[in-house]
């Protein structure tokens, strides 16, 4: 890629999402509302939770699209224009469910944690196992 002039940023890029990623996720479970609770099924709730929880990333990321093209001087509604003008829809709705699957993924060990006395889940996965034949 280097011999005809493309720049590869992909590393950095998803370096850079998974970033802006566990920073919602670490604001939004310290708010009222990611520590809602649904009086239904647990499912529902990680659901729940996995949308709202992808919604807000949608929209942070966005107001880091619009803060970068008004940093390179775009007017507000030019900057907006931009953005929606140059977006691949594919790539945006992958990087949409695949934030979402990423969630769902987190939401759903968060609540299995939640759901075992404390420390259960760690020493599921960090105790040695002892063979049953010993």
């Amino acid at each position: 890629m280097a011999q005809v002039e493309v720049q590869f940023y992909g590393i950095s890029a998803a370096l850079v999402g998974a970033l802006v990623m566990s920073k919602v996720v670490i604001i939004l479970d310290k708010t009222p509302l990611g520590k809602i609770y649904l009086r239904q099924a647990l499912y529902k709730n990680v659901l729940f939770k996995s949308i709202i929880y992808t919604l807000v990333l949608t929209f942070v990321l966005f107001i880091e699209n619009l803060i970068h093209n008004l940093l390179e001087g775009k007017v507000f509604l030019e900057a907006i224009r931009y953005i929606l003008q140059h977006r691949d829809p594919n790539q945006f709705w992958l990087i949409l469910i695949a934030s979402f699957f990423s969630l769902l993924s987190y939401n759903v060990i968060i609540a299995i944690k939640d759901s075992m006395e404390k420390g259960a889940l760690i020493k599921l996965f960090f105790d040695k196992k002892k063979h049953p034949n010993n």
